[in-house]
């Protein structure tokens, strides 16, 4: 696996097994608040290491990975970099 990955995408995964703010819109916007979280770190290289201690991170493929924070899950789309220059 990688050392280093660039963020291309982050899904927020509603619905599964513990309550989901996430779900209902901020007062005054008419969008959640997950928006603005899912988007936090899209575009940005991170390490392995950093992902791993965000939570409980589960590979689906060498791109794809699910990880359940302590109150959001997301399903992460990445690009494995050789270095952190990309």
């Amino acid at each position: 696996m990688a050392q280093y990955y660039r963020v291309l995408r982050m899904e927020p995964l509603v619905g599964d097994d513990r309550p989901d703010a996430r779900t209902e819109p901020a007062a005054g916007t008419a969008a959640g608040p997950d928006m603005q979280a899912a988007r936090e770190f899209e575009g940005q290289v991170v390490e392995r290491a950093q992902l791993e201690g965000m939570g409980r991170l589960t590979w689906e493929s060498g791109r794809i990975a699910r990880l359940d924070t302590a109150s959001e899950s997301y399903r992460i789309f990445l690009e494995p970099l050789e270095s952190p220059a990309g």
